[in-house]
């Protein structure tokens, strides 16, 4: 009968053992899991106090070197790639890190290429090199329509057009050619496109440069404004000048 007792009170004991172990369990798995939450919500802030960092960081290198005035302008007819190459010359320049090339690219975007470039998909223009890939598929077109030999052999002289503002016209077209002819078929083919008497004068002068051409059409020029040809006429070989040579203040 004692040793009954005994037996009970000792299963009394570990009772309160085990209570007492499962109270002390749960409290420190409370404190762990406080713990951990509290360490997680410290490398967030963290994370984001490094952003903040970081961000600022690139907002203030950008100010320092980049000037919206430093970056080319996309015109809505050139080749896609012309302006990719002009853009990334200038970074290259500047010395910038491509990672900040997405952001500055668009500042260079006229109104209504922003709004197609703000609309994409964020995901696809993540980095320059994606960038690059939506702009050139998007502005494919501007190939198509960029100038090309026909575009010189169709842009005559107007009747009241001075040799200088056509010469002018000409060489910004001419610009814009990719598979520019040689000089000669160039020049044969500007003055095939001429007003009198600037064709009839300069055809067969033998130009083997555009220097010569623009020398002879300026004197021809002037010689029109003194009065010495007539504008719009057909002078026979051999004849250059109007009234024999004399100029205008020498005849009655």
């Amino acid at each position: 009968m004692a040793d009954l007792v005994e037996l009970q009170a000792q299963m009394q004991v570990l009772s309160t053992v085990v209570t007492t172990l499962t109270t002390d369990l749960a409290t420190a798995k409370q404190k762990n899991d406080l713990l951990e939450a509290r360490m997680t919500d410290h490398r967030s802030d963290s994370i984001h106090a490094e952003n903040r960092i970081g961000f600022k960081n690139i907002r203030e290198e950008l100010r320092e070197n980049v000037s919206i005035a430093d970056l080319p302008n996309f015109q809505k007819t050139e080749p896609p790639i012309v302006h990719i190459r002009a853009f990334k010359a200038q970074m290259n320049l500047l010395g910038l890190d491509p990672k900040f090339w997405p952001s500055i690219f668009p500042q260079t975007l006229d109104a209504a290429s922003q709004v197609w470039f703000y609309y994409l998909d964020p995901r696809r223009v993540e980095t320059w090199d994606q960038i690059a890939i939506e702009f050139d598929k998007q502005y494919q077109d501007n190939i198509g329509v960029q100038p090309t030999v026909r575009s010189l052999e169709v842009l005559t002289m107007k009747p009241n057009e001075g040799f200088t503002d056509y010469m002018a016209r000409c060489r910004v077209a001419k610009v814009g050619i990719t598979d520019t002819p040689k000089d000669q078929e160039l020049i044969l083919k500007f003055l095939n496109n001429l007003q009198e008497p600037y064709r009839s004068k300069m055809r067969y002068a033998n130009l083997e440069s555009f220097v010569q051409v623009t020398n002879l059409g300026t004197t021809i020029e002037d010689d029109i404004r003194s009065g010495y040809l007539a504008k719009g006429k057909n002078y026979p070989c051999g004849q250059y000048f109007e009234n024999n040579g004399r100029p205008p203040n020498q005849l009655g």
